[in-house]
């Protein structure tokens, strides 16, 4: 099942698991001696290629709003607020307030991911700002990024790539880092994550980045169906 997501706003490596790592530790994996915030600049260049559909659960190109264009229905549209913009087929988020979320949980992601036990996240992001941390939210279902608020959980931390992802209940999760990512200069970084009973692969512009294997336990008892 894929996760489609087409962004133009926000992504190799070491394996962590619950406990997450320190907020004083995280530097020695994601550097601070990022001299500029701004990311190295490149030309946009159109691509080509085709876009798989088999598995499709949501899709947001961003080309006139919003809505997700997977062609399901009903739709699980974003709303945007805190500055948050749509134009051209790119979703900006400009500062801390912004954010662009379903107005409804995500029970198709949810319903497919805890029945097969796998799922593909996919975005085109460029960061805005290479001191961001927290980690910045580029794909999620979540209500904040406190563990306990996190079924998944796509980010960036400075230039590395973070994927979380809730492996029992409560604040029981995988926290994973893939660095160095943003360091060179192009128009976008294509990401894609997949979750597989546990094994998960992190790809950055189509080559396979890190391998992981996290506690496998059913989706269906360990995420929260509430959130957005």
């Amino acid at each position: 099942h894929v996760l489609g997501a087409g962004v133009a706003a926000l992504a190799v490596s070491a394996f962590f698991v619950w406990p997450p790592i320190p907020a004083a530790e995280i530097t020695s994996y994601c550097p601070q001696d990022v001299q500029e915030r701004k990311v190295p600049v490149a030309p946009i260049e159109v691509g080509t290629g085709t876009r798989i559909s088999d598995g499709l659960l949501v899709l947001y190109t961003f080309q006139d709003s919003a809505d997700d264009v997977s062609g399901l229905v009903p739709g699980l549209d974003l709303e945007l607020s805190g500055g948050a913009t749509v134009r051209g087929g790119r979703l900006r988020i400009p500062d801390d307030d912004g954010v662009a979320v379903s107005a409804e949980p995500a029970h198709r992601i949810l319903e497919a991911a805890t029945m097969s036990e796998s799922f593909t996240v996919e975005a085109w992001v460029r960061p805005a700002d290479l001191l961001q941390r927290g980690p910045a939210r580029i794909v999620s279902t979540s209500e904040s990024t406190d563990l306990a608020d996190v079924n998944f959980h796509l980010g960036q931390e400075r230039t590395c790539l973070s994927f979380r992802i809730k492996t029992g209940p409560g604040d029981v999760a995988a926290w994973l880092i893939t660095e160095p990512v943003f360091v060179t200069a192009q128009p976008a970084w294509h990401i894609a994550v997949t979750y597989d009973r546990g094994a998960i692969d992190v790809f950055v512009d189509g080559a396979l980045s890190d391998r992981f294997d996290v506690n496998h336990v059913p989706l269906d008892d360990a995420w929260d169906p509430m959130l957005p």
